[in-house]
């Protein structure tokens, strides 16, 4: 089952509380005179180097942050939609501020057009701007999920801009609407260790084994303006169960089983072109204009598309499916606190703000 990683959400809140921010920007317009001011997040600190963004101007609230992984080493295995809510809750109560509510749906007049009067629904509790639902797969061992996201580095769904890189790849990237993405969780890991944001303790090395030894790709779909689209921007009426429908649709398109070129079944002329663009040769410079988009044609039923610049390292040609399933064995070792209801905070530690 997917669970939430980012999240990004806010609610306007009936009578007065506690501002809360991290300073503020006035802006005075000389032609109106008008006095504009907007307040900024405060960074709230946990421990293992993590935070997330909250601000407060007495009336809205807005958090956001990897509010699952807030005071935990790391978040390879993290909740649901609601346990998120519940934790994000706990913290705003330990700050004084009000929680989210699920609220109730009501419709305003939005504007009209040609004598038709257009509706818009609004709600009376939390909205989400931005969701990021992810689940792993176990591809079987360290080098399937290399391979695997070196395959992944050379598709191109629909209209999508693929970025591919070392150890990962991305989908729709910058993407006001929706983006995907796949990588390599041992290695993620990895980098966060050598950064200096994860401590390298025996247990995080325990987690990287585990996580090498089992393949782990993580899928990830980051849910923004989709929301909305799709009637899941508010907590009243989006469910996990309705967010996790929707990512399975997303997810279909990055977890195929996937097979890795075998050289034999290419033309001569494919092969020529394939290690060409293996090599980063132009192709469009090279081959005319017909040849190059039949080639295209040809070369992506093997799951290769010479229209996106390669940009990963090589890796040798082999013929193997590989087959990604997803990982429901947790470690014995591995730690996740239990959600308790919001009013008790105590388990959380957190950092008080000033």
């Amino acid at each position: 089952m997917s669970f939430v990683d980012y999240i990004r959400v806010s609610q306007t809140h009936l009578g007065q509380h506690r501002v809360l921010a991290g300073g503020g920007t006035i802006r005075y317009d000389a032609i109106t005179k008008e006095v504009t001011e907007t307040l900024h997040s405060i960074k709230h600190q946990g421990s293992d180097s993590t935070s997330i963004q909250i601000r407060s101007d007495g009336k809205r609230v807005d958090v956001s942050g990897n509010v699952g992984r807030f005071n935990r080493p790391d978040n390879v295995f993290n909740y649901d939609l609601d346990r998120t809510m519940t934790i994000v809750n706990q913290i705003l109560n330990d700050l004084d501020l009000p929680s989210f509510t699920s609220g109730e749906m009501f419709i305003t007049e939005s504007h009209r057009k040609n004598c038709e009067i257009f509706y818009k629904q609004e709600t009376s509790g939390a909205r989400f701007s931005e969701i990021h639902c992810t689940e792993n797969y176990s591809t079987g061992s360290s080098q399937n999920a290399r391979d695997f996201l070196y395959a992944a580095g050379m598709v191109k769904p629909g209209r999508q801009l693929t970025r591919a890189y070392e150890n990962g790849v991305t989908y729709g990237m910058g993407s006001r609407y929706k983006s995907n993405k796949a990588y390599n969780k041992a290695e993620d890991l990895k980098r966060l260790v050598k950064s200096g944001k994860l401590e390298n303790s025996t247990y995080i090395q325990e987690l990287i084994q585990f996580c090498d030894e089992q393949g782990i790709v993580r899928i990830e779909t980051q849910f923004r303006n989709y929301l909305a689209r799709h009637a899941l921007a508010f907590w009243g009426e989006n469910t996990h169960y309705d967010l996790h429908k929707h990512f399975q649709d997303e997810e279909n398109i990055m977890i195929k089983d996937t097979e890795i070129l075998d050289i034999d079944k290419l033309s001569t002329t494919l092969k020529a072109t394939y290690y060409d663009y293996i090599h980063g040769v132009n192709l469009k410079s090279r081959l005319s204009h017909g040849t190059f988009y039949r080639h295209k044609k040809a070369l992506s039923q093997f799951g290769i598309d010479i229209g996106v610049t390669l940009n990963v390292e090589r890796l040798p040609v082999q013929t193997k499916i590989i087959k990604l399933q997803p990982c429901v064995l947790i470690p014995d070792f591995y730690y996740m606190p239990d959600v308790r209801p919001w009013s008790d905070s105590s388990h959380l530690s957190l950092v008080k703000t000033a």
